[in-house]
């Protein structure tokens, strides 16, 4: 419960950067199908060879999203502490 908490929050963050709403679009878009596809890869672990290495590329594109998520939120936040410090 608390992954997921964590992932809407990410999600819902994000959706208050400076991004272009087209870039957010695309990587919330990105996000949700890789979640989803996620839990799918990980209900049918074991019983299909190919599903692992499913679950091994989505890992990766889970954490780069996340952590171009993060970096987004990071910079949109710094930006408007130097606007209000001068």
């Amino acid at each position: 419960m608390l992954p997921a908490l964590l992932v809407s929050a990410f999600g819902l963050v994000f959706l208050f950067t400076s991004a272009k709403m087209k870039v957010k679009r695309f990587v919330l878009w990105l996000f949700g199908l890789s979640i989803l596809l996620h839990a799918a890869s990980l209900s049918l672990r074991g019983r299909y060879p190919f599903v692992d290495n499913v679950l091994m590329i989505n890992g990766v594109v889970l954490m780069v999203l996340i952590g171009y998520m993060c970096y987004k939120i990071y910079s949109s936040f710094a930006r408007k502490r130097q606007a209000h410090s001068r």
